[in-house]
C-alpha cells in the first residue's frame, strides 16, 4: 500500500510543472504574407444533336495556404432519348508523381458556389470541369452549356519574424 502512495505522490509532484501559469505567454509571429491570385473560366455549349463530353482542364502552381472559390451556372434540357446532361467540377492537387483529388462535385443547383482552403499545398493544382450534353434541333431553346468560374489564391509567407 505504501509503494502506491510513493507512486501518487511522485506522480502529483511531476504534474504539477507541468500545469503552472508560471512564464506561459502567447507565441508572437509577425509574419509577412503574399498572395498570388488567379481567375480560370471554363465554359462551352453543346451543339451537338447526340449526347457529346466535352473537358478543360487547367494547372495553377501553388506553394503555400490555398483558398478556392468556385463559381457555376448551367442549363441542360431533358432529351427524349437519353439522359439529361451533365457537369462534375473536380480539382486534383499532383506533387512529384503522387495525385490526390481534393474535391469533386456534380452540381444539382443550376446557379451556386462553393468555397474551401488547403492548409499548405506544394505542386500544381488541376482545376477540371467535365461535362456531357447536347442540342435539340425540334426546339427553339439554345444547346446544353455551362459556365465555371475558378478563383484561386495562394497565400505564402515571405518573411517570418520570431
Amino acid at each position: 500500500m505504501s509503494r502506491i502512495a510513493v507512486l501518487m505522490v511522485v506522480l502529483m509532484t511531476l504534474i504539477t510543472g507541468c500545469v503552472s501559469e508560471e512564464n506561459a505567454s502567447p507565441i508572437q509571429n509577425n509574419s509577412t504574407w503574399t498572395s498570388e491570385l488567379s481567375h480560370v473560366n471554363h465554359s462551352n455549349q453543346h451543339t451537338n444533336v447526340y449526347p457529346m463530353s466535352v473537358g478543360n482542364n487547367t494547372d495553377v502552381s501553388v506553394n503555400g495556404s490555398v483558398n478556392f472559390h468556385i463559381m457555376w451556372r448551367y442549363l441542360y434540357h431533358e432529351p427524349m432519348l437519353w439522359e439529361k446532361g451533365n457537369l462534375n467540377l473536380s480539382i486534383l492537387h499532383t506533387e512529384g508523381n503522387e495525385s490526390v483529388v481534393l474535391w469533386s462535385y456534380e452540381p444539382t443547383n443550376t446557379n451556386s458556389n462553393y468555397t474551401f482552403n488547403e492548409l499548405w499545398l506544394r505542386g500544381n493544382v488541376s482545376l477540371i470541369a467535365n461535362s456531357e450534353g447536347s442540342d435539340d434541333l425540334n426546339d427553339d431553346k439554345p444547346g446544353d452549356w455551362f459556365i465555371v468560374n475558378w478563383r484561386v489564391e495562394v497565400f505564402t509567407p515571405m518573411e517570418v519574424v520570431e
